[in-house]
């Protein structure tokens, strides 16, 4: 059976970064979708040259201009930002399923825009991480009080050279990775941060709600080399804790009484991709565009104290 038609919208990202090409293109199919188009904003050259070799290489038509055609059952995976970002989910329609590549790298205040221009409800952002089925299965013990109440939430991120740190930092490039995690884990909350250290490439906060769950958060990258060296998550409840790597095959969970490991089969980039298939099969609904804004907020909240050297207050209470 075909798999579900995806349109591959821009490939802009941050510096020299193309996730379309090299990350959810290549993972298509393993998801069970199937390529039908690639499209450009056509307002930069280098980033139209990008899509359109892309489409030459899955053998797909191109198209540029300041909106796609957007057919019928299409969903789309979408690496804009900025203005074209907003057009983009503007003219998607209520049912068409719209990934979109790192939705915090732009503002909270042009994210509100574009969320709320969107005539699509059937959003996901491509914080693929948390579509792991290690870190899904920690959630759900958390959610199901496997591990008691929630205590502390650590995660640490380390990433190779690559393509190099975000022009603008690497705080909402890969930072947005671990705090998606840990709100989603928390839920919304009220949360004091503490920020230590916060370089183009490296940041490390501390934070604690008020419900009394600490917070702790490093991200860094190596200066050579490629892909992720270090994606480790703790939580720690009052009745036990649960280690995660996410950057390898195996979950460790800890009680009071016993030890056991869980592996894993499927990457977090083709679980994602999975998981916006059956957002565009209407099997399951899209993600709360609050939930984008609450991430977009932490982070701002962890450069401002940063810069002004103290504790900051973040409110996603509502």
């Amino acid at each position: 059976m075909a798999g579900v038609p995806v349109l591959l919208a821009g490939t802009a990202g941050v510096g020299r970064q193309d996730h379309q090409s090299s990350m959810w293109a290549p993972a298509l199919a393993a998801a069970g979708l199937m390529p039908a188009g690639v499209w450009s904003p056509g307002d930069d050259d280098a980033e139209r040259e990008r899509a359109a070799r892309l489409a030459s290489m899955l053998n797909v038509p191109f198209e540029q201009g300041d909106l796609p055609d957007l057919a019928a059952g299409t969903a789309i995976v979408a690496c804009l930002r900025g203005e074209s970002r907003r057009r983009l989910l503007a003219a998607a329609g209520p049912e068409v399923a719209v990934l979109v590549d790192k939705p915090t790298l732009d503002s909270t205040t042009e994210i509100a825009a574009q969320l709320g221009s969107a005539s699509t409800s059937r959003l996901l952002s491509g914080h693929h991480l948390a579509a792991h089925p290690s870190f899904v299965r920690a959630a759900a013990a958390v959610r199901d009080g496997e591990v008691g109440l929630l205590r502390a939430v650590m995660i640490d991120l380390v990433v190779a050279e690559g393509d190099g740190p975000s022009p603008e930092g690497d705080l909402r490039n890969i930072g947005a990775h671990v705090v998606d995690l840990m709100l989603r884990l928390t839920g919304p909350a009220v949360t004091t941060l503490a920020t230590s250290a916060l370089a183009a490439d490296a940041v490390t906060f501390l934070g604690q709600t008020e419900r009394d769950v600490v917070l702790s958060g490093h991200v860094s990258r190596t200066a050579s080399g490629e892909g992720t060296l270090l994606a480790r998550m703790r939580v720690v409840g009052t009745h036990g804790h649960i280690d995660v790597d996410l950057a390898r095959p195996a979950l460790q969970v800890r009680t009071a009484t016993t030890s056991r490991f869980a592996g894993y089969g499927t990457g977090s980039v083709v679980a994602r991709l999975r998981e916006l298939r059956r957002v565009s099969d209407g099997a399951r609904p899209g993600e709360s565009a609050a939930s984008w804004l609450a991430v977009s907020r932490f982070l701002d909240a962890v450069s401002e104290s940063a810069e002004r050297g103290v504790a900051v207050t973040v409110n996603e209470q509502g």
